[in-house]
C-alpha cells in the first residue's frame, strides 16, 4: 500500500473550507468557481468569485373576473416553436444579443437619468444646510452626492477619500449583497444594500448613483460613468480596444496578481453597446444643420478652352469630378422628374422668370454650394443654365461624400442616419418633393438619409413665399429646430463675388482649383477664430 502523502491532510482541510465559502456565497447571491491544475508537487486551486445566475421568476398575470384567460407562456412558446415541414426554425439568440435586448427596453429610463445628472433638477435652490446660499457645486466623483453650497461642498471633502457613513430610517434588505464596481483606477469588489423605499427599481438606484448596471435583472456589477467616457475617449484617440482597456484596469487593481482579479470584459463590452445610444425621440441632440445656396458671379466665359486643363484635385476637394459630372448632367437631361416643377409659389415663378439672357455666351453661369450653418463650406458644383435641382442634388451627395472616414471608401451611413439633420435651401418648398426619387435614380445607396432630412427655408427668403411656405418651411414652426435661421448661406458671396472678374476669364481647370483655394482659406481663417 502506497504511502499517503504528507499534504494530503492539508488539502482536505482547504478543500473543506472551499466548499464552506462557497454555501456563504449561496446566501449572498454569488457563486465560486473553482479551476485546479494538477502538476508534479500536488493539486493548485484558484477560485474566482462570479455573480450568481438570475432564479427564474414565475409571471403572475392578474385576471379580472368578466376578462379572458390567456394562454399559458409555455404553450405559447411550445405553439411558436413549431414549425411546418420546410421551414427552418428560427435561430436561437446569442447571450449578447438577448443582454442587448433587455437594455434596449429600458433604454428610456437609461437616457432620462443621464441627461438628469447633467440637469439637476434642485441646482440653484437654496442648500439644505440652512445659510440660504444656492445649491451651486456638484461633485462628479462622489457616489450620490447631493448638490450642495460651497461652503458644504468643502466641509464634505475636507476628510477624502475616506467619507463618514450617515444611516437613514430606510428600508433596506438588511443583506449585504457581493457586487463589484468598475470604476477608472480599478475593479472594486464591496457589499451594498439595495434601498426597499417604494418598491424603486434596482436599475434605476444604481443609475441615480452614477452606476450603470452590467445586466437588467439582479444587477450584481455596474460600470462607472466615468470609466465609460474615459474608454469613449480613449478609443476615439488611441484606438484602445476594450479588452486592453480592461486588462490595464485588472493591472490597476492588482499588478502583481493581475490574473486572478475579476475579468469584466464581456459585460463591459456590452454595456459600451448601448449607454450612449441615443432614442429616436433625442435625435435632435446630434443634429446636422446644413445650408444650400446658388450664386451666379463667379462664372466661366464659353470660350476657346484647353481640354487638357483640369482640376489638380480630381474630385477630391470640393469640386466632384468633372468627368462624373458632365456624365451625370447628361443622363439626367430628359428625365421628367428633373425638370422643375410647376408651383403655385410667387417666390419660385419669380426666380423661374428671371433673365436668362445675363447668361449669355457663359458656359458655367455660377455654383452651388453646401455648408454647415457657421458657414464652412463642404461641397460645390458648377451650374449650366440657372439653378437646376439636378446641380444641387449632385452637390448635396457630394457633401454627404465628404463625411467619409478615413481610410474608407464610403461614408458612415448608419451615423448619418442616427443624427438628426436639417437642410435650408431658399426653393425647399419645391425642390424636396421629388428628391427621395431622383436619388433613388442616381445615388440609391443615400436615399435613407436623404429621407432623413427636415427641410427649412431661411428666415428672410421664406417672407417672399405663400403663407403655406411660412408654416411648413420656416424654423420657427419646425420642432427642436432652435434658432437656425438658414441665412448664413449668404455670408461667403461677399467674398466669392470678388473673384468673379477673374474666374470667369479662366479655363475651368484653373478657374476651380482657385475657388477650391479660397474656399480652403475661408474654412481655415474661420477655424483659426473660434477660439478668440
Amino acid at each position: 500500500m502506497p504511502p499517503k502523502h504528507p499534504n494530503l491532510k492539508k488539502r482536505n482541510a482547504v478543500l473543506a473550507e472551499l466548499q464552506d465559502e462557497a454555501t456563504a456565497h449561496t446566501k449572498k447571491q454569488t457563486r465560486l468557481a473553482k479551476h485546479s491544475v494538477v502538476t508534479d508537487t500536488g493539486i493548485q486551486t484558484k477560485s474566482f468569485v462570479l455573480p450568481a445566475s438570475p432564479p427564474h421568476l414565475v409571471q403572475v398575470r392578474h385576471l379580472a373576473d368578466d376578462s379572458v384567460p390567456q394562454p399559458s407562456e409555455s404553450f405559447s412558446q411550445l405553439e411558436t416553436a413549431s414549425t411546418s415541414p420546410g421551414e427552418e426554425p428560427p435561430k436561437k439568440k446569442t447571450q449578447i444579443s438577448v443582454l442587448l435586448d433587455a437594455f434596449m427596453k429600458i433604454m428610456p429610463r437609461l437616457t432620462q437619468h443621464i441627461l438628469d445628472r447633467d440637469a439637476n433638477p434642485v441646482a440653484s435652490n437654496t442648500c439644505s444646510c440652512g445659510s440660504a446660499k444656492k445649491r451651486l457645486v456638484q461633485c462628479d466623483d462622489c457616489i450620490s452626492y447631493e448638490t450642495s453650497c460651497t461652503e458644504c461642498f468643502i466641509a464634505a471633502h475636507q476628510t477624502l477619500p475616506f467619507h463618514w457613513a450617515r444611516s437613514l430610517p430606510n428600508p433596506a434588505s438588511h443583506t449585504d449583497l457581493f457586487f463589484q464596481v468598475v470604476d477608472t483606477n480599478g475593479i472594486h469588489d464591496m457589499k451594498i444594500q439595495f434601498c426597499g423605499c417604494s418598491n424603486v427599481d434596482r436599475v434605476d438606484q444604481l443609475m441615480r448613483a452614477g452606476l450603470f448596471p452590467a445586466t437588467v435583472d439582479r444587477p450584481t456589477m455596474a460600470f462607472t460613468l466615468t470609466v465609460l467616457k474615459q474608454f469613449h475617449l480613449h478609443h476615439l484617440e488611441s484606438k484602445e480596444s476594450a479588452y486592453d482597456f480592461i486588462g490595464a484596469l485588472r493591472r490597476l487593481t492588482d499588478n502583481a496578481f493581475a490574473h486572478e482579479v475579476a475579468n469584466p470584459y464581456s459585460q463591459f463590452r456590452a454595456v459600451m453597446l448601448g449607454w450612449e445610444r441615443t432614442p429616436p425621440s433625442l435625435r435632435h441632440l446630434n443634429q446636422t444643420q446644413d445650408t444650400a445656396d446658388g450664386n451666379h458671379h463667379t462664372n466661366k466665359f464659353a470660350k476657346n478652352d484647353d481640354p487638357d486643363d483640369i482640376s489638380l484635385f480630381a474630385g477630391q476637394a470640393y469640386f466632384p469630378d468633372e468627368t462624373k459630372y458632365k456624365r451625370y448632367l447628361w443622363k439626367v437631361k430628359n428625365e421628367p422628374f428633373t425638370k422643375e416643377e410647376k408651383t403655385t409659389c410667387s417666390y419660385l415663378k419669380a426666380v423661374n422668370n428671371q433673365d436668362r439672357k445675363k447668361f449669355k455666351n457663359m458656359d458655367i453661369t455660377g455654383i452651388v454650394n453646401i455648408q454647415c450653418p457657421h458657414v464652412f463650406i463642404k461641397s460645390s458644383v458648377d451650374l449650366q443654365l440657372g439653378e437646376r435641382f439636378a446641380n444641387t442634388d449632385y452637390a448635396l451627395a457630394h457633401a454627404m461624400y465628404q463625411r467619409r472616414q478615413l481610410g474608407l471608401n464610403d461614408i458612415d451611413l448608419p451615423f448619418l442616419e442616427s443624427c438628426d439633420h436639417l437642410l435650408s435651401y431658399d426653393i425647399s418648398c419645391a425642390y424636396w418633393v421629388n428628391i427621395v426619387d431622383r436619388f433613388g435614380k442616381h445615388f440609391p445607396h443615400l436615399v435613407s438619409e436623404i429621407e432623413h432630412i427636415r427641410w427649412l427655408i431661411p428666415l428672410v427668403h421664406v417672407q417672399n413665399h405663400k403663407d403655406n411656405c411660412m408654416y411648413c418651411f420656416a424654423s420657427a414652426y419646425i420642432p427642436n429646430a432652435g434658432h437656425f435661421h438658414g441665412e448664413t448661406a449668404e455670408h461667403y458671396w461677399a467674398e466669392s463675388n470678388q473673384l468673379g472678374a477673374q474666374t470667369r476669364q479662366m479655363n475651368n481647370g484653373h478657374r476651380q482649383d482657385t475657388l477650391i483655394d479660397h474656399h480652403s482659406d475661408w474654412n481655415w481663417k474661420k477655424t483659426s477664430i473660434m477660439c478668440a
